[in-house]
């Protein structure tokens, strides 16, 4: 019998990317959604949909049964839903589960108060074996959040000042996460996920001129600016408050480290920033 990996946080990008990578790999995928019914619709083969939800503890049993490794996306810190997370990693070890490959964010274990940091202390001091994955900001975000503002206005209006980041790929984040769930070698380590480059807004900017044969400018706004603008687009509270976390790393300065734990465990250069755009250049044609 197979065994079967369980993904909470599957809803994201980064959930969906591991889980089609471990279908690949004819791994049986178990995923945790609110609504089985409704995710159905994804069709994903050689998986099967269970109902979880952490304000129902009720759901965490049958989700677990019979799994021995976890995916755990964490929630973003603002939801501030850890106790409800810690209950359902202390039920996941009741159920006889082995390995939990978390993911949260670089310089999550800064801040011993941020809910993703307590989540991985929790897991730490569980005893049971982890690997955790810290990746810094996304690229895929120019996809998502900032596609409008690229597409439409010919802009990326963010209160992110000068400063530099080491933007990661999801693809190569997904792909290590697969690694950390077959691997034994990787166990009970922290891994920080980086780009090779780190970029500041204007540089960006450029890229994006230089790939879609269009001028492209970076405007530094206010947060209170930000936030009108992103409220006045319809945007829901909680998409906002995870945009804002976003800037607010970004211009703190401190996502500027560049890592090589991508390369020594994937063999190969982390993508660069130059690929991901043309990777996906119809998003803001």
């Amino acid at each position: 019998m197979k065994e079967t990996i369980l993904i909470i946080g599957a809803s994201g990008s980064i959930g969906l990317e591991v889980a089609n990578r471990l279908i690949e790999k004819e791994k049986h995928v178990r995923i945790a959604v609110r609504d089985p019914e409704k995710a159905k619709k994804l069709k994903l083969n050689n998986s099967d949909f269970v109902h979880f939800e952490y304000t129902k503890e009720e759901t965490f049993k049958p989700a677990f049964e019979k799994v021995k490794k976890i995916l755990l996306v964490s929630p973003p810190s603002f939801l501030n839903i850890h106790k409800q997370v810690n209950k359902a990693i202390d039920d996941a070890i009741k159920e006889k589960v082995k390995l939990i490959v978390n993911i949260s964010a670089m310089g999550t274990e800064n801040d011993t108060k941020d809910p993703m940091c307590i989540i991985e202390n929790h897991i730490i001091n569980s005893g049971i074996d982890y690997v955790l994955l810290r990746p810094n900001c996304y690229m895929q975000n120019f996809k998502d959040l900032f596609r409008d503002f690229i597409k439409d206005d010919d802009e990326i209006s963010a209160p992110a000042e000068d400063t530099k980041t080491s933007f990661v790929d999801l693809r190569d984040v997904a792909d290590f996460a697969v690694q950390a769930l077959l691997k034994a070698n990787l166990k009970n380590k922290s891994y920080t996920l980086t780009g090779s480059q780190a970029l500041n807004m204007h540089v960006i900017s450029f890229l994006f001129t230089e790939a879609l044969n269009r001028e492209i400018n970076y405007r530094k706004i206010s947060e209170e600016k930000f936030k009108k603008i992103l409220q006045g687009s319809g945007w829901s509270q909680v998409t906002i408050e995870g945009t804002m976390q976003l800037c607010n790393y970004i211009k703190g300065n401190s996502n500027s480290q560049i890592t090589d734990d991508i390369k020594k465990v994937l063999k190969r250069e982390p993508i660069k920033f130059q690929k991901f755009i043309m990777d996906n250049l119809k998003n803001w044609k």
